[in-house]
């Protein structure tokens, strides 16, 4: 995928003049603060951009969202997508585009490159709505745009597919371990 990348979208890397501030493309959203006695209470996913941090019953996002980890030392700049249903915590930007061309595009130019330059915080690295919308980029044609995203969506959904498979396994092997442990399942008979 890397090389990929790297083959179609090189050459805009030295031509200074398809550079634009991200803001050109894309809004920007903070993640907010969850409300301590409504964590945990909902369906949906409470994601801080570094794992999900339990359940909340307030949707921000309902299909996968382009994020950027905006506050941390461990993970300060990475980016991301959320789980689908999710909340955003504080602790996260949104990158909102209107194509999926964009966000593909975005999620490996911004992985590839080196997002941490736009840490501003002196005590806990963070990054701001105001410095990624001055980050600049080269912006390529759309038709490019469009050759890689669909490039890449038989792997975002292959990874997806594996994504809800693993949490379908999850919950199968917590709901028999206990069972199998305690003996209410006996498997002695099956032949592997």
């Amino acid at each position: 995928m890397t090389a990929f990348f790297y083959n179609m979208f090189s050459k805009y890397e030295q031509d200074f003049s398809t550079y634009k501030p991200l803001s050109t493309i894309a809004k920007f959203k903070y993640g907010t603060m969850p409300k301590k006695d409504k964590l945990g209470t909902g369906q949906y996913h409470a994601f801080s951009g570094y794992q999900i941090v339990g359940t909340y019953p307030e949707v921000m996002f309902k299909n996968p969202q382009l994020i950027i980890v905006a506050r941390g030392v461990g993970g300060c700049g990475d980016i991301k997508y959320t789980p689908t249903n999710c909340y955003l915590t504080n602790l996260s930007i949104a990158i909102i585009t209107e194509r999926t061309a964009l966000d593909d595009f975005l999620y490996h130019y911004l992985r590839l490159h080196d997002t941490k330059v736009m840490n501003t915080g002196s005590a806990q690295p963070q990054i701001t709505i105001t410095t990624l919308e001055k980050f600049e980029i080269p912006i390529p044609s759309e038709e490019e745009l469009i050759l890689f995203s669909d490039f890449v969506q038989p792997f975002k959904r292959q990874y997806r597919n594996h994504l809800d498979e693993n949490k379908r396994l999850s919950k199968l092997r917590d709901s028999l371990l206990p069972r199998l442990m305690s003996g209410e399942l006996d498997v002695s008979d099956i032949d592997l």
